[in-house]
């Protein structure tokens, strides 16, 4: 397969994920899966990067116990794949985690995939999967280090030409989450400057709306009403 064709049906699928447009992305993962065959079976790396989107269309619904079992297919894989894509599963695995309320688990398998892709040259994959590692932190209320990765995540996508609507969404949220966390603790100061990056990055993530899907687009604008609130503005 053309890597500039797996590139589009990848970017494809990844938003399908994001949607949790299952029917569909079932398909894609499929058709995807079948012209990448070799005498080998499917490369490993991408193997991964399938079961990392089924399970992300699962969990995006809600449905961890699928989720899980969709990503744990390709955990076999895992001894002959790039660290990246172990980086990938792992930070997934994280969010699965999350989602079956074990924010234990959540935090160790984020961290461990953080640790597997240290140092490792940028590329789609890395950046999707540090902003992963972002709202997992963000969930944990690890609120620091999971603004530090998102940060990674949107530059690492940057570099490399990635479109970065998606990674400043979740930085918005991530900065929403911390901001509340502040301003329920009294601390003014803190909250002013994660409104200030909540502003900043809703900006960036809603340049493009077409770059978004609309769901995520109409969070991004719930999330930026609320500081409106916050700060005395609200939007009607």
């Amino acid at each position: 397969m053309p890597e500039e064709s797996l590139d589009h049906r990848l970017a494809y699928a990844r938003r399908l994920a994001t949607e949790a447009r299952l029917d569909r992305l079932d398909t894609a993962l499929a058709g995807i899966r079948a012209d990448a065959v070799t005498v080998g079976g499917v490369p490993a790396d991408l193997e991964i990067e399938l079961a990392v989107l089924s399970a992300f269309g699962r969990v995006n619904l809600e449905r961890a116990a699928e989720a899980w079992d969709a990503l744990q297919a390709a955990q076999s894989r895992l001894v002959d794949a790039s660290p990246v894509l172990r980086g990938r599963f792992h930070t997934a695995a994280g969010r699965i985690a999350y989602g079956f309320g074990d924010e234990d688990s959540a935090i160790d398998e984020t961290v461990l995939g953080l640790a597997e892709m240290a140092g490792e040259p940028p590329s789609a994959e890395r950046a999707l999967a540090l902003g992963t590692a972002g709202l997992t932190l963000a969930y944990t209320r690890l609120f620091p280090l999971a603004a530090e990765v998102m940060d990674d995540a949107i530059g690492c996508a940057e570099k490399i030409g990635l479109p970065t609507a998606l990674l400043h969404s979740q930085a918005v949220y991530v900065h929403l989450t911390w901001g509340l966390s502040l301003d329920h603790l009294g601390l003014a100061d803190g909250c002013a400057q994660r409104w200030a990056e909540v502003e900043r990055h809703h900006a960036l993530a809603t340049t493009e709306p077409d770059a978004l899907p609309d769901a995520m687009l109409a969070l991004a604008h719930a999330h930026w009403a609320l500081v409106l609130g916050r700060l005395g503005h609200p939007r009607t």
